[in-house]
């Protein structure tokens, strides 16, 4: 799954253990009515792909939605849903709305050129050829039309003629 939003808030990396780690992060969604706010983590090695990142940025999240059971002391069963990103980029496309809320400004569309593209010609670079042979080739003796191909050798035996 993948969401485009506005970061708001991006935590520091916090030791679980000695060989876990997990970064949280907000995203602001506004596609609906009103915006939602959708708290994110980054596990292991992916807690770095926020370190390029700051507040305000527009970022496409791409996620897996995680859940646990987790059965507690007193054997009560609880359950935990979590949002892990495992890719965090600026977005590919946006929508209008997305824009609009990300720089306050509706999308303007660019028009296309009035001149047509030009293209860059290739440099100019002399063609290589083969020298052609010092000694012009020499000619065959023309052949007779019947004797140029002649029928493969017959493997019929008698001299019956084949039905086919």
């Amino acid at each position: 799954m993948q969401i485009t939003g506005k970061i708001l808030e991006i935590s520091e990396v916090v030791n679980i253990s000695e060989t876990f780690k997990k970064r949280e992060f907000i995203i602001e969604y506004c596609e609906r009515e009103y915006p939602e706010y959708i708290k994110f983590e980054l596990t292991q090695d992916r807690c770095q792909l926020l370190d390029t990142y700051k507040s305000g940025d527009n970022v496409e999240v791409a996620f897996n939605l995680k859940g646990r059971k987790w059965v507690n002391p007193e054997g009560e069963t609880k359950y935990f849903n979590s949002l892990q990103a495992w890719r965090v980029q600026v977005p590919t496309q946006m929508s209008a709305s997305q824009y609009q809320q990300a720089t306050g400004q509706p999308m303007q569309y660019q028009q296309a050129p009035a001149q047509p593209m030009q293209y860059q010609q290739a440099p100019a670079q002399p063609m290589q050829y083969q020298q052609a042979p010092a000694q012009p080739m020499q000619a065959s003796p023309p052949v007779a039309p019947s004797l140029a191909f002649s029928p493969p050798p017959s493997t019929v035996t008698d001299d019956k003629e084949v039905p086919f």
